[in-house]
């Protein structure tokens, strides 16, 4: 019996020591930033559900990887209304900014369901986007106080699907003068030009292309309104465009097709250096999947912070 509780001691010892030494390993490995790169806060965009668990998996890993960081939770009400968390201060080093998108939700049958805004409230060719005109005006808010209030002169910008075709859109239509420089801008999954099921034409597996020139070949109403403001892209900006490829034929990641999210080169600069694109094959890498993605989540680091 005695030899048992040796054995058992023994093994439990093993067993915390493991843990313990597998923590400080990767508190060790945790990364300091030097000022300069701390001093840049990053925000996180989600897509069209607007939620903490679209970007939350990626804002949990650049936190785990680095030896200290601050996260700010903005969230941009329907009507372009602005709500920062008590004691704001974007100021902080290494802060991610995560900013959430409600929609306007009603009751029914005891359920909350969203629900879906007339056409009114959005910015022209954008109804099939979800994308009201008051959350874009929010961004700009959003952008603004960083610049005024907290003389942020950078920031960094990641988004998820919707959410990068909101920020290109808030981009292209505010002044320079009134927001931080943008240092980067990664959009992830992004549908540039339309998503599958979408009811606009080119949008589904195989039924469009990019020409010689970079531009689609069948362009969504969206699409043409942001060509109009193309001029208005920042030529500093480092652009890392990431998206998925189911490999099963449909060059998509079965939501939007890779067409769609390419076409976001032609919009910032065919010629623009700063325009990086990166393509991840396999089912894993399914549209809602991405951002939770291990292998998008470091390369996203890497590009931020190393």
């Amino acid at each position: 019996m005695q030899k048992k509780k040796i054995i058992f001691s023994l093994i439990a010892i093993v067993i915390i020591g493991g843990v313990l030494g597998g923590w400080y390993l990767q508190r060790s490995q945790r990364i300091s930033l030097s000022s300069s790169r701390a001093a840049i806060p990053t925000i996180y965009l989600p897509g069209s559900s607007g939620s903490k668990n679209t970007t939350q998996p990626i804002i949990n890993y650049a936190r785990q990887h680095l030896k200290e960081s601050n996260q700010e939770t903005v969230k941009i009400a329907f009507d372009g209304k602005v709500t920062y968390p008590t004691n704001w201060n974007p100021t902080k080093r290494a802060t991610m900014i995560q900013v959430l998108l409600p929609m306007p939700q009603h009751s029914k049958g005891g359920k909350r369901t969203v629900k879906m805004p007339s056409n009114n409230n959005f910015q022209k060719g954008q109804q099939n986007f979800f994308l009201p005109t008051g959350q874009i005006k929010g961004m700009q808010r959003l952008l603004a106080n960083l610049k005024s209030h907290y003389r942020i002169k950078e920031i960094n910008v990641v988004s998820h699907s919707a959410g990068g075709v909101m920020f290109l859109q808030t981009l292209l239509a505010t002044k320079s003068t009134i927001m931080p420089q943008i240092k980067h801008f990664i959009p992830i999954a992004g549908h540039f030009n339309g998503y599958i099921g979408d009811n606009n034409r080119g949008t589904s597996p195989n039924t469009n292309y990019l020409t010689s020139s970079g531009q689609p070949k069948i362009m969504t109403e969206q699409y043409r309104q942001l060509l109009k403001q193309k001029s208005n892209f920042p030529k500093q900006t480092k652009v890392l465009n990431i998206y998925g490829d189911l490999g099963n034929g449909s060059h998509s990641d079965g939501t939007v097709i890779n067409e769609s999210s390419r076409s976001l080169h032609y919009l910032v600069g065919m010629r623009n250096t700063n325009y990086h694109e990166r393509k991840f094959t396999g089912s894993q890498y399914r549209h809602g999947k991405q951002v939770g993605n291990r292998q998008i989540q470091k390369l996203v680091f890497k590009t931020l912070y190393r």
